[in-house]
């Protein structure tokens, strides 16, 4: 196992103190220390956070510390062949990697294909890595920056799942909002719906608590498209569906996933299709890779969707959320509703027993018969 707090020491003995990044539940331990840095920058996406890390480096020659999921290395693949590589402007990022579906592990089927090809596509990128072990994360950061500092350009480092050691820390600041619960609430919206409704589904607890509580009341989930990879992108999704059909289209959204795509309310409000339907859950927090804060506190959901366009509602409570989801399926434009949830879920979450394919085939039967 690594030693979280040595190896954050080491960041800081090496020189790193500017951190930003997307949460990842692979170094959710190590995130503790982060989140408690005086420079650190919470992003909505990678592609913002190595921007904000090139922007510290061109003005302070500090170099910065980018963490992210290897899910989100294939997001980045733009500022870092465009911005930072030796090609362009030489600018130099530590690249914090959660190696999810690493060769010789076992991890859900949305981290297969990147979990394979990690360390190629770095290769084929020309950034230099290192995996963090055991055995070498003391000594690991100096070796990154020494290289950084010569060749000017990003160096990776990569985490599989489950090495770092816990740390007794929590994550600032503390939150407030108790109930309801976001498993609550999408069973509040299931059953205002009508029984025709498509849903589809962020990333993570989400879906599953969705596709559960199909499963507890004997419903299909033929209609439901559960987008358990590609954090950010249901609402597109959704729109994509809403342009083939008349049927409610629904999506139970989360509020870092929001944020990570906000710019999709825009084209949501463009293309004005009125049986969409677009709910954020909030809970100022990334709950499914470890409960690590979000910046949704500063946002005001519902103003930003009502200017781009669409119908939108803030609602407190069950019943409010229940009636919104009624009033909202008879408008003549496409709606929003933000609400307020607690953070967490049951420790007893199942998943999917079915494969992402067999769900995608089956929603497509369902939604084009």
């Amino acid at each position: 196992m690594i030693d979280t707090q040595s190896f954050h020491e080491s960041l800081k003995n090496a020189g790193f103190s500017m951190f930003t990044g997307v949460a990842d539940s692979t170094t959710q331990e190590w995130l503790k220390l982060v989140y408690q840095e005086p420079h650190h920058v919470i992003a909505t996406n990678e592609c913002e956070a190595l921007a904000i890390a090139a922007g510290h480096y061109l003005s302070s020659n500090d170099i910065a510390c980018v963490y992210l999921q290897n899910a989100g290395l294939g997001k980045i693949v733009n500022p870092l062949t465009s911005l930072c590589t030796k090609e362009v402007s030489r600018i130099p990022a530590l690249l914090v990697i959660g190696w999810r579906g690493a060769p010789g592990t076992t991890d859900e089927p949305q981290h297969a294909k990147m979990g394979q090809i990690t360390a190629e596509l770095l290769d084929l990128l020309g950034i230099p890595y290192s995996e963090v072990t055991e055995g070498n994360f003391v000594d690991i950061a100096s070796q990154a920056m020494a290289w950084m500092r010569e060749h000017k350009t990003p160096y990776a480092l990569l985490v599989r799942k489950g090495q770092m050691e816990k740390v007794d820390a929590v994550y600032p600041p503390e939150y407030l909002v108790t109930e309801p619960t976001r498993e609550q609430a999408i069973h509040a919206i299931v059953a205002a719906s009508p029984v025709n409704s498509i849903f589809v589904t962020t990333t993570g607890k989400t879906s599953r608590e969705l596709y559960e509580y199909r499963i507890e009341q004997g419903q299909s989930t033929d209609s439901d498209f559960l987008n358990v990879g590609a954090m950010g992108s249901a609402t597109a999704i959704a729109l994509g569906i809403a342009g083939n059909t008349e049927r409610p289209v629904i999506v139970i959204d989360g509020d870092g996933a929001c944020m990570m795509q906000l710019g999709t309310l825009i084209t949501a409000g463009a293309l004005f299709r009125p049986n969409l339907l677009h709910i954020v859950l909030d809970n100022q927090a990334f709950d499914s890779t470890g409960g690590q804060p979000t910046f949704s506190d500063c946002v005001g959901f519902t103003d930003v969707a009502a200017t781009c366009g669409l119908e939108a509602s803030a609602v407190h409570n069950l019943s409010d959320l229940q009636d919104a989801v009624k009033r909202c399926i008879t408008h003549s434009k496409p709606s929003f509703i933000h609400m307020p949830i607690a953070r967490g879920a049951r420790s007893d979450l199942g998943r999917p027993k079915s494969t992402p394919s067999e769900r995608a085939a089956a929603f497509t039967r369902e939604v084009c018969s």
